[in-house]
């Protein structure tokens, strides 16, 4: 018997966050009501607040699960320790984000708070500062800032457009780009 609660616990919070990424498809989350959540995800009110106290601690459970996804994956690879950004990183990375398109394209949407994407940057600027650290602390922000922003942007418009280049191909895209880019910092300072 309780192998079976388990199973609808795991099925009723299925229902909810597919109910809750579609509706942030068209809404903020600030505009997502426990009712309409219910509504579309065919299930009680009072089953959501077995669960949640509201559509945002819905959110942040669906983003702690995302980041500790990804830092599993991250945690699993080797980097070459010469490089900010390696590809044997960033394949997965992707790979994860494809295999998740429609939930990692909301979670980076307007229509979220920034939690995931900040712990991307959060990730990305730990491994950048490693890198950069003979370059004037005035410009490091901005060279990490660059760098990071831009290949979040690529990362997002990738995902809008169902991917439509393989990761490793974005992967090799995003490594030239910040070698020659923010890597031009990290060189000059050598």
């Amino acid at each position: 018997m309780n192998q079976m609660n388990d199973r609808r616990v795991k099925m009723t919070k299925l229902l909810l966050q597919e109910a809750l990424v579609e509706l942030l498809l068209t809404k903020h989350i600030s505009k997502i009501s426990v009712t309409h959540l219910c509504q579309t995800a065919d299930i009680h009110r009072s089953t959501f607040y077995t669960h949640y106290t509201d559509p945002y601690d819905l959110l942040h459970q669906i983003q702690t699960d995302v980041v500790n996804n990804i830092r599993h994956y991250m945690a699993q690879q080797t980097t070459d320790e010469r490089s900010p950004v390696s590809k044997q990183k960033l394949i997965p990375l992707l790979e994860y984000g494809k295999k998740n398109a429609d939930l990692i394209s909301v979670l980076l949407s307007d229509h979220c708070d920034d939690v995931l994407e900040n712990e991307i940057m959060r990730f990305v600027n730990l491994i950048s500062l490693s890198h950069l650290n003979k370059v004037d602390d005035a410009m490091k922000d901005y060279v990490i800032l660059f760098g990071v922003s831009g290949s979040m942007a690529m990362i997002k418009k990738w995902l809008q457009e169902s991917t439509k280049v393989s990761a490793e191909t974005l992967a090799d895209l995003i490594i030239q780009l910040t070698e020659k880019g923010v890597g031009y910092y990290s060189k000059q300072s050598n």
